[in-house]
């Protein structure tokens, strides 16, 4: 499908070209496409042990096999839709991102339930390394390297969204109970 090395790929796929949404794209629209662009756990491990083990057999630099993969997968994900190639993603985008991440079946299933029985802080320690572990595969599975400050800000806004969630789940609890 490609050669072998970014050549074959155009520079829209690398370093897409910011102009602004249409106005006439549907919130739902906007939603399905940051939904489906964004990579879940499973399938990001896979792609990033496919990469680091295609690296091993050819020799060839495991940051160009990811850019490389990311582009075919960007490549797909633009087939469905086309409109949003080359354009800046909004907030309805990154809402579907976001919303990717919560649905993820690998996040879902962790022991959430298990982790608040140690209270906020623990809540909050969890989240945030799960979000800069997540963060972690996907910088490693779209770029073929991690980078310290993504993983960083994931932990801290992980840690702060895990941890009031916890509270605000506590303080309800206690709502109910004291009626």
């Amino acid at each position: 499908f490609f050669g072998d090395d970014l050549d074959d790929i155009t520079p829209s796929y690398v370093a897409p070209s910011m102009d602004e949404l249409p106005a006439d794209i549907s919130t739902t629209r906007r939603l399905k496409f940051g939904y489906a662009a964004e990579p879940h756990v499973i399938p990001s491990l896979f792609r990033t042990a496919s990469t680091w083990f295609e690296s091993a057999r050819t020799g060839k630099d495991v940051q160009k096999i990811a850019q490389r993969k990311e582009a075919e997968h960007m490549r797909e994900i633009y087939k469905e839709f086309p409109e949003f190639q080359g354009r800046e993603e909004d907030g309805m985008v990154l809402l579907g991102r976001v919303g990717a991440g919560f649905t993820d079946p690998a996040l879902i299933l962790l022991p959430w339930a298990r982790v608040a029985k140690g209270g906020a802080a623990a809540t909050a320690v969890f989240a945030g390394s799960v979000a800069a572990g997540e963060t972690a595969l996907r910088d490693m599975t779209l770029y073929g390297e991690t980078n310290a400050t993504n993983m960083g800000l994931a932990f801290g806004i992980g840690s702060i969204v895990g941890g009031a969630s916890d509270l605000v789940v506590r303080k309800l609890r206690n709502k109910k109970v004291d009626k």
